[in-house]
């Protein structure tokens, strides 16, 4: 991928921990069209909802427990808010 398309999904999202063995760096980027695509196939042209949450800044707890800084939950209509949803999958809304 070239370093000027436009990625979608978290781009902070790398490793937990520093010895984790994960890759600095985003570990799922898709260039606009490919979001565009995944979202046509998977909801197609019936109205309905999408719901997402956005988990930003993820953290183990002292118990282990798998938890995000920045949590926001979010409803689209579909397809009305198509662009609404991949405009805010891409800047990452939480």
């Amino acid at each position: 991928m070239s370093a000027a398309a436009e990625t979608y999904l978290d781009l902070d999202d790398g490793p937990l921990d520093a010895d984790d063995g994960a890759p600095a760096g985003p570990s799922i980027t898709l260039r606009r069209s490919e979001a565009e695509q995944w979202l046509d196939i998977l909801f197609g042209v019936r109205p309905g909802y999408v719901a997402v949450a956005y988990g930003l800044g993820p953290y183990r707890t002292a118990k282990n427990e798998y938890r995000h800084r920045k949590w926001r939950e979010v409803r689209y209509p579909w397809p009305a808010q198509r662009n609404t949803l991949l405009t805010d999958g891409k800047n990452g809304v939480a």
